[in-house]
């Protein structure tokens, strides 16, 4: 065989093949120090530190009158904001006992900075009293109570509140001495604050109660929450074992006192590293057994080495780009392992392959590599470029996600880079030296020679004319007719951007009662839904805390289940349970549901706020509206419906709310189902339909109707990001792949494998119950680029066999029977490493469905359908030519 020309990859391929001690050496070094990395000098830490454009300020001011805090102090507060450059909107809440204002600054700006001013300008001003002390802060995300790391709850079951506030204030002294540079201090439940006349005056404004497994039930103690703040240099897991030993000694030498973790997010980052672990060791077992079924023993080898050295490189550069191990990289790494393999697969089956050809190894890496290694390439760009839509989602969730695609790119670069370098070292290290042709192969290798003997005879046998046409335009006919199929299943799917996940480890119980009947009345209430908390649902609960939020206005109740791997209930069932038993009290609002990693849902997710400036019109047009949302039908885009089965407004509501400095009234509604995401815009295009008629809106403007969604507004204006991001990847794939395909024909043909990979994300996600949601989008942009890999394998040496003379349909013949190996091995490999992922942790579960049915699904049509798809293009091409 004559000795081709070498591309730029092959003479890094076979640089690195002719210096074995050099390799090895590197390899050592590289794997050494990604360890040391991964296993000590990388902080690991829960969420990313992601600074959130959002700040609170709360203003004690006890006059027992709504509307006097509301003039005094919440509206020129309220004002003083809006002049702020910064500031996007503020929402001011008044009480007879004070304010609590919300402001949601730019994405860009310091929440922490511009607190400051307006806190200065707001004093430099004399806006408020003299005597009232505003307190601002920023809203940490990820963060409890928005400013601590750890919640210790200190209760008793035989000390009174008084002396166990005392207690609480000399444990909190004592723990400050043993953890070193952490702010710790009690999270007051007193305040004192000077009246009008000058007097000072101490306001109960909080409880709390701690509740601990006893046998199967929960006894539930008085408590008083600390809060603690680890230092930045501090890591989260050897901080938390830290803790956890203070405590324990702690209890051990007081038996009328304890101390126990309320809140705290080392254990579920130490769970998650764990899962990891496990995760890696199974794919690249998974990766090795594959590889050794369907190629050699020595591929499943350098596979796994070659794995090893991928994961471990990664370590290194996301280390030092100044990334942690959180929970967003821990998922990337677990998510890449069904996809770094790939071109390590292609490489190492291709010298396999060629071996027999060559007398020199060196040789067989360089043809090897000049067969595959700029295919890798394109497909490896193609896949990081699936992944690169994500960069653009704004807001905080974009600051959270953004780690994600950073990884994952990085990985995939890392992979290629492994490739050309380390596989064909390892693969002459592993040589055999006397290789035996064998007479039979195992049963794996046997059944994908038959599947690619059987593809390609049944392109050729095809003989004749009118057989050829009619066989290409059936098949492009039927592939059409299974994208159709594809499309319609996805459309009549639900959209969620962030749906329940099937099964968690937390509860949320939040109550509201009457205020004016005091904190006593709030605390009474808690204390009978505790009870029902203990009655219905007990067996399944490890612990109780309020963090403290109890209020003489409610409190927010945090349940703490199992975890879900040692529960015969989801947490979904055992959240039915709670609602049952809680819906036969009475005197408070109680709204019970499932604390996810995502954003929390909200019982009313939809929300009016009419100007009440002028309050006898805002009253009717409110009045009229309740009366037209009641009962709304909704019809979705699939032509089902759904209906607003709740609403909720208070003429003499306890509170004054503002939002932008307008007194506002809230008429609140929910839905009989839970894709939020599609019904709250449902609803509001019904609301503006119904606004254009003036009759409706009493005199008032249709601008003094807002509309607010919670955290679903920000959810669907970051979502659109990745959205508006999709041309662009697209337009960008194209470019990349018609410099690789010098043409602007093939690359369009090569992005079938994308309308291919449509029935089986409808498939799957119907299967699982999964709506389209925005980890299943994040999937199928994942999707596109691996799937895009199968056709440009095929494309590719399609294109090579043409320039050696062969037609169409001989070069895509030769091309289906050559490349059906890596193309199932590396679908294969993919698909079931993903498996742990949904066995594993039900939040990831419809990215990795929507990843595994669909490349299932695109590898299929790819292997069955593309050539059809190919030659029609050729037989176009080439009358254009003629």
């Amino acid at each position: 065989m004559n000795k081709q020309k070498s591309s730029w990859l092959s003479k890094i391929s076979v640089l690195s093949a002719k210096h074995i001690n050099a390799g090895f050496i590197i390899w050592t070094i590289i794997i050494a120090l990604g360890l040391i990395c991964y296993l000590q000098v990388m902080k690991r830490e829960g969420f990313p530190n992601v600074q959130s454009p959002i700040g609170s300020a709360v203003i004690d001011y006890p006059v027992n009158n709504k509307n006097i805090v509301d003039e005094k102090i919440t509206k020129p507060v309220v004002e003083e904001t809006l002049k702020n450059s910064n500031v996007k909107k503020v929402t001011g809440i008044s009480n007879g006992n004070g304010s609590n204002i919300i402001i949601e600054y730019k994405e860009s700006a310091d929440a922490e900075a511009e607190n400051n001013k307006i806190y200065n300008s707001i004093k430099d001003k004399n806006l408020i009293p003299e005597e009232v002390e505003p307190m601002f802060s920023k809203i940490s995300a990820g963060k409890y109570r928005s400013k601590y790391d750890v919640l210790l709850a200190i209760h008793s079951e035989s000390i009174n509140n008084e002396e166990l506030f005392d207690y609480s204030q000399k444990i909190k002294d004592q723990f400050k001495d043993e953890l070193k540079d952490s702010q710790v201090e009690v999270v007051d439940q007193l305040s004192s604050v000077k009246l009008p006349n000058g007097t000072e005056q101490s306001v109960v404004q909080g409880f709390d109660w701690y509740g601990y497994k006893d046998g199967n039930e929960i006894k539930l103690d008085q408590s008083f929450i600390l809060g603690i703040q680890k230092p930045d240099v501090k890591d989260l897991i050897s901080y938390n074992e830290e803790i956890n030993s203070l405590v324990n000694r702690f209890n051990s030498s007081n038996s009328n006192i304890q101390a126990s973790v309320a809140a705290a997010e080392a254990p579920v980052v130490e769970s998650q590293i764990e899962m990891l672990q496990k995760n890696l060791l199974e794919g690249i077992l998974i990766v090795s057994l594959v590889c050794l079924a369907f190629i050699s023993v020595r591929a499943g080898i350098v596979a796994s080495i070659s794995m090893l050295a991928t994961l471990t490189l990664s370590m290194i550069i996301l280390y030092l780009s100044g990334i942690t191990l959180n929970t967003i990289t821990l998922f990337s790494l677990i998510l890449c392992i069904g996809l770094i393999v790939d071109d390590t697969v292609i490489m190492i089956e291709a010298i396999e392959k060629y071996e027999g050809k060559f007398n020199n190894f060196i040789e067989v890496v360089r043809f090897s590599a000049n067969r595959v290694a700029v295919a890798s390439l394109a497909g490896t760009l193609t896949t990081m470029l699936g992944f690169a839509p994500l960069l653009f989602i704004t807001g905080v969730l974009g600051k959270f996600i953004r780690i994600l695609p950073i990884t994952v790119m990085v990985s995939l670069a890392v992979s290629l880079l492994v490739s050309v370098t380390f596989v064909p070292f390892f693969a002459r290290v592993t040589k055999p030296k006397n290789r035996k042709k064998k007479s039979n192969c195992n049963p794996f290798v046997c059944l994908e020679k038959n599947i690619g003997r059987f593809l390609h005879d049944t392109i050729l046998k095809i003989n004749t004319s009118k057989k050829k046409l009619l066989a290409m335009l059936s098949s492009v006919s039927l592939g059409l007719v299974i994208i159709a199929f594809g499309v319609v299943k996805l459309s009549a799917l639900k959209f969620d951007i962030f749906p329940q996940t099937k099964n968690t480890n937390n509860l949320k119980v939040v109550y509201s009662v009457e205020p004016s009947q005091g904190i006593t009345n709030s605390k009474e209430k808690s204390a009978t839904i505790n009870n029902a908390i203990n009655e219905s649902v007990g067996e399944y609960v490890d612990s109780i805390s309020y963090y403290s939020s109890g209020t003489p206005l409610g409190g927010t109740i945090q349940i703490k289940l199992t975890p879900y791997e040692k529960r015969d209930l989801t947490s979904l069932k055992v959240l039915d349970k709670l609602k049952t038993k809680l819906e036969k009290i009475e005197g408070a609002d109680i709204y019970a549901s499932q604390v996810d990693v995502g954003p929390p849902k909200d019982e009313f997710p939809f929300k009016v706020q009419i100007n009440n400036e002028n309050s006898q019109a805002a009253i009717s047009a409110t009045n009229k509206l309740n009366e037209y949302l009641s009962g709304l039908s909704l019809k979705r885009p699939n032509s089902s419906t759904a209906k607003i089965n709740k609403t909720e407004f208070k003429i003499e509501s306890p509170i004054v709310t503002r939002v932008d400095n307008n007194k506002v009234i809230e008429l609140k509604a929910g839905f009989d189902s839970n894709d939020t995401s599609t019904l709250v815009n449902l609803a509001k295009a019904e609301v503006e339909k119904y606004l254009d008629n003036s009759d409706n809106r009493f005199g008032l403007d249709k601008s003094d109707f807002k509309f607010d969604f919670g955290s679903e507004s920000s959810n669907q204006e970051s979502f659109k990001g990745v959205i508006y991001a999709l041309p662009i990847l697209l337009i960008a794939m194209y470019i990349l792949l018609a410099i690789q395909f010098k043409g602007f024909i093939q690359p369009l043909l090569i992005f079938m494998a994308v309308p291919f990979s449509l029935p089986g994300v409808a498939i799957g996600l119907t299967l699982t119950n999964n709506p389209i949601s925005f980890f299943a989008v994040v999937g199928f942009f994942a999707l596109i680029g691996i799937s895009v890999n199968n056709t440009i394998m095929l494309v590719d040496f399609a294109n090579q066999k043409r320039r050696e003379g062969f037609g169409p349909r001989e070069s895509m013949a030769k091309a289906i029977e050559a490349r059906i190996r890596p193309l199932l091995v590396t679908s294969i490999t993919a698909v079931v490493a993903l498996l742990p992922l949904v066995l594993t942790d039900p939040f990831w579960e419809s990215l990795a469905v929507t990843l595994m049915f669909g490349l299932i699904s695109s590898t299929i049509l790819v292997t069955t359908i593309f050539p059809y798809y190919y030659l029609a293009i050729e037989k176009l091409r080439s009358k254009k030519y003629n």
